[in-house]
């Protein structure tokens, strides 16, 4: 799945915790991906660190460590890039 626009407040708010909460109960169907795209720079180590710090504060008590979170960061990827720049 591509995520646009993956760093702003409903991302954050919303479906960030929405999908961990769906591999946390095993909802999500395997194999899965998560593009995330958005103009901000980053990486994909930085993103899987923002998004931790989005289920924490967002999560409502979801658990961010140990196999389930592993397994949910490791299918996170990030894309910098801007729609109306071709060179992006």
């Amino acid at each position: 799945m591509v995520l646009f626009g993956a760093t702003g407040d409903l991302s954050r708010r919303k479906l960030m915790p929405a999908f961990y909460s769906l591999v946390a109960q095993g909802l999500l169907s395997r194999p899965y991906a998560i593009i995330a795209f958005a103009r901000r720079d980053g990486s994909d180590a930085s993103y899987r660190e923002d998004v931790r710090s989005t289920i924490r504060e967002f999560g409502k008590g979801l658990p961010i460590e140990g196999r389930v979170w592993d397994s949910f960061a490791a299918n996170l990827y990030y894309h910098q890039a801007e729609m109306d720049n071709d060179a992006g």
